[in-house]
Order: structure tokens, then sequence, then C-alpha cells
């Protein structure tokens, strides 16, 4: 698990007593060839990266339920959770940038300064919350990203008669601990380093939704029961589609990209659902009963890739970006048949 010995030609001879021999300082043996078909012989790499991801968070919650009057039962909690999370990448080749005049000196010995942070950061992939020698970093725009999702929610059953009543409201916080571009058209770039200005980010703020909850249900009869529900429902997109380090929008936006990852997302925000449902609940003699329900759901702010286009003489051309610009519906339609136990069988079909 030390990244820095997986192309360390001294480093392996110690671990293997000797038994795998690099043809040079960085570069494992030669694969076996027969008639053309590539063997891999022992010492090879059985990948070229090294990633560590790390993640951890405090949460504490609490309701309180109360009973007031005849006809209301009281609901009331909240939920906080705090994540920190780190990712660190790279392509253990970066060895191969290594000149020792002491060829018995192993990696993990030789200061990175040798080599110079320019040159080692080419063969960073997506890093955060760790510097470039995989440290932990917790400040900076490529410090650990530490992002908050609260809630507190709020709601009333009433019962009245023949009739129950599902009120309630929740209202979501989510403070992703993340920047913005703030001219994603034409940002400044620090041409020294290769990588944005700092005056180019600004943090982005927090997002407040407030979410409102609605649901009847009353009998026909006392063998049916209608029930209609109606509700908004929100949730935050992928962090996998939000976190990248200072290098990863460099290596995509301003170098062009040495491959596709399907755009970048910065000022992303969460992904609501509005949800309808009507139904009924028939009972079948003294044994079974059947649900017949219809439902709609319209989801809104999925993530989506445009092409950010950029003003006449910005430092960059062209890149793709992610925004929340999606939406997709689903209607659909559910019946479901029960039977109590008779003579040792139970059925939902």
């Amino acid at each position: 698990d030390d990244w820095k010995k997986w192309n360390d030609s001294v480093a392996v001879a110690e671990h293997t007593n000797g038994e795998v021999v690099y043809r040079n300082l960085s570069q494992e043996p030669w694969s076996y060839m027969f008639n053309g078909i590539e063997f891999e012989r022992n010492g090879a790499l059985s990948s070229d990266y090294y990633t560590l991801e790390k993640q951890k968070y405090m949460a504490f919650s609490g309701n309180l339920v109360a009973q007031v009057g005849q006809y209301h039962e009281l609901k009331m909690g909240f939920d906080y959770r705090k994540y920190t999370i780190r990712r660190f990448s790279i392509n253990t080749r970066v060895i191969g940038l290594f000149d020792r005049d002491d060829s018995t000196k192993a990696l993990i010995d030789t200061p990175l300064e040798t080599v110079g942070i320019e040159k080692w950061q080419n063969y960073m992939a997506n890093t955060y919350g760790y510097d470039y020698e995989g440290n932990e970093l917790d400040d900076g725009f490529d410090g650990a990203k530490q992002p908050v999702f609260a809630a507190l929610y709020f709601q009333d059953k009433i019962e009245y008669k023949h009739l129950i009543i599902n009120a309630g409201i929740r209202i979501d916080y989510f403070d992703m601990d993340d920047y913005k571009l703030k001219n994603p058209a034409n940002p400044e770039v620090n041409s020294s380093q290769g990588v944005f200005a700092d005056e180019a980010w600004e943090e982005k703020d927090a997002t407040v939704r407030v979410s409102p909850r609605l649901g009847f249900s009353f009998p026909a009869s006392d063998r049916t029961v209608f029930y209609l529900q109606y509700g908004k429902f929100v949730q935050m997109t992928e962090l996998n589609d939000i976190y990248y380090g200072s290098r990863q929008f460099a290596r995509q936006i301003i170098e062009g990209g040495y491959y596709f990852i399907g755009g970048l997302g910065f000022d992303l925000g969460p992904i609501s659902t509005t949800s309808y449902e009507i139904g009924f609940r028939q009972q079948l003699g003294n044994f079974a009963s059947v649900d017949v329900s219809g439902f709609y759901k319209n989801i809104k702010g999925q993530p989506q890739i445009i092409k950010q286009m950029t003003e006449p003489g910005a430092q960059i051309e062209a890149y793709d970006r992610l925004v929340n610009g999606d939406f997709s519906t689903t209607k659909g339609f559910e019946l479901q048949f029960n039977s109590r136990r008779v003579k040792r069988v139970q059925t939902s079909v």
C-alpha cells in the first residue's frame, strides 16, 4: 500500500529478495512473448494508478412525537450530518522523473524537490484533501471537502371521524463546501502554474429547500378506503460530479483534457422530485384485499452536459461542464392482491 514503491526497482528487489529485477530504474521486466502473445512476468504492475479515498462523518438526529388533544398527533425532528472527504490518485510511473546518482536509494527516500512540482503535477489524477505526496491537506482549494447536510421536519397527523390527514413540511440545508467559477465564460488563469487563479473562484452558497407533504385517507365504506398523496423531495447530486482538485480542472479545461470524463461539475444544486399518488384499497371477503394505485413523478435538476462557450479573448477554449438542466417524468400503475393465511398458505401477488 506504499505507492512510492510500485515502480521502484530498488524497493521491488528488496521486497522480493532480488527475485524480481527491473529492466531499468523504474520499468518492470519485459513481458514474455510467445508467437506474438504477451504474458506478464512476475513483478508486472496490475495498475498504473494508486488511488486512496477516505471518508468520515459526524451525525446526530432527534425527534419528538406528541398527542395533542383528541385529533392531532404531532411529530417534529431534525437530522444533521457533516462529512470529511479526501481523495488521492497518482500515476506511479512518476518515478520515471527521478534521476538518482545513488541507484541503491529508494524513491521513498528521495526529496520531491529533485523533480519539481510542475512535472510531478502532470502525473496527478483527481486529488483533493491530500498534497502531492499523499499527506492529508485540510485548507485551501485542494483541501478536504466538508459538506454539511441538515434537515428540520414537522408533521401533523389529523384523525377526524372517518378522515385521516397527514400534513407536513421539511426544510433541507445543503452546504457543499465547494467553489464555483465567478465567470465560467472567461475565468482567470495562473499561467505560471497552469491552473485557474485563486481570484477565478468564489465559494458556493449553501442551498435551502422547503418541501411540503400532504396525504388524505378516507373510507368510502367499511371495506373500501381511498387515499391521495402529494409531496416534494430533494437530494443532492452525486458528490463524484462535484468534487475535483485544481489539477483536474486544469487538465480538462485549461489544457483541453487528456481523456474525456463527461464534463466537470461546479455550482451544482440538488435534484428535486414532485410526486403524486392516488389509489384505493378494497377488502374482498374476510381473508383478502386488493390495492390499486396510480402515480406520477416529475424529477428536475438532473445533471446534464453542456458546451460552455467562452468570451472573445479568453485564455481557454470552449469546454464541457455539468449543470442541473435535465428532467424526467415517471408514470405508473400498481395492482396488488393480498390474502391472509388460509390453510397454511399466505398470498401476495
